[in-house]
C-alpha cells in the first residue's frame, strides 16, 4: 500500500504543498491511525464513540448533522493555515517530522491509486460483463438497505466510521492478513476430504 505508481510519483509535491497547512496536525494524527503505540487503538475508540455519544445525545437530525459538519469544516480549514504558521509548527515541527510527513504523503497518493483501480475495475465489469456487475451491485446495494432498515442508522453509521477508522492500523500491524488467513484456513478445513485409496 506504500508504493505509489511512477506515473503519479511527480504528484508527491503538489499534494505535500497542498496538506502543507495541516502537517503538524497529520503527522501527530498519522501515528495513532497505524497504531504505533499500544494504546492508540483504544485512544480512538474512545474518540469515536465520544463523538457519536455527543450527536446521539444532541437529537439531531441528518441534515442538521452535515450542516454542522459543513461550518466546522469550512471554519476549520480558515483558521487552521493561520493557527499551524504561527502557532504550531513553531512548537510541534520538528526534522524527524519531514519524513513521516513524507511518508504520509505516499501512503495517501497509493490510496487513491488503490480506489481509482478499483473504480477502473467496476467501469470495465460494466463494460465486458454487464449482467455480473448490475447483478451484484443491485444485491449489495439491496443488502444494504435491508440491513439499514433493521437497525439504527446512527449506529450503522459509528459502525462504518470505527471500521475506517480503525483499517490504516489494522492492515499496518498484519491483523488483516491474520484474519485473511484464518479464513481461508477454515474454508479449507471444511472441504470435503479426498476420498480414500481403495
Amino acid at each position: 500500500m506504500d508504493s505509489v505508481d511512477p506515473s503519479t510519483s511527480h504528484q508527491q509535491p503538489y499534494l505535500a504543498n497542498a496538506l502543507k497547512p495541516w502537517r503538524c496536525i497529520l503527522t501527530q494524527i498519522h501515528p495513532i491511525l497505524m497504531w504505533e503505540k499500544p494504546l492508540s487503538p483504544h485512544i480512538l475508540f474512545g474518540l469515536i464513540t465520544a463523538l457519536f455519544g455527543i450527536i446521539h445525545f444532541m437529537h439531531a437530525s441528518v441534515l442538521t448533522g452535515l450542516s454542522l459538519v459543513g461550518i466546522f469544516a469550512c471554519v476549520l480549514d480558515y483558521l487552521m493555515p493561520i493557527i499551524s504558521e504561527k502557532y504550531l509548527e513553531p512548537q510541534l515541527w520538528r526534522e524527524k517530522d519531514e519524513q513521516t510527513y513524507s511518508k504520509l504523503i505516499v501512503q495517501l497518493l497509493a490510496l487513491r491509486d488503490s480506489i481509482k483501480n478499483g473504480f477502473d475495475l467496476a467501469l470495465e465489469a460494466r463494460r465486458f460483463r454487464p449482467k455480473a456487475f448490475y447483478v451484484t451491485v443491485i444485491s449489495f446495494l439491496m443488502a444494504f438497505a435491508w440491513v439499514a432498515n433493521l437497525f439504527n442508522n446512527l449506529l450503522l453509521t459509528y459502525m462504518i466510521v470505527l471500521a475506517v477508522t480503525m483499517l490504516p492500523g489494522a492492515y499496518t500491524n498484519g491483523y488483516l492478513d491474520r484474519a485473511k488467513q484464518r479464513v481461508l484456513k477454515m474454508g479449507g478445513n471444511s472441504s470435503p476430504k479426498s476420498t480414500k485409496k481403495q
